[in-house]
């Protein structure tokens, strides 16, 4: 299939086949009997700080807004 002039098609029904499949295989994997046996009651190896969420907080916000601004800028290829 030959890439159209305004570059890649995203957003085509093949991209939602591959999301459901992708939903649905990821479903499957989490109530596996192995997957369920991993979040039992177990000793936690450390526990979470303040410090430690807010390091995570900020570098997930940072890396979303980073993805919502290169969204909105025109593509110059």
């Amino acid at each position: 299939m030959p890439i159209p002039a305004g570059g890649l098609g995203f957003g085509s029904l093949i991209d939602l086949g591959w999301m459901i499949c992708s939903l649905a295989l990821c479903g499957a994997v989490a109530m596996h009997p192995a997957m369920r046996k991993m979040t039992r009651h177990a000793a936690r190896p450390y526990e979470t700080s303040r410090a430690r969420l807010v390091v995570l907080t900020v570098a997930w916000l940072n890396s979303t807004l980073q993805v919502i601004w290169r969204g909105r800028r025109p593509h110059n290829f």
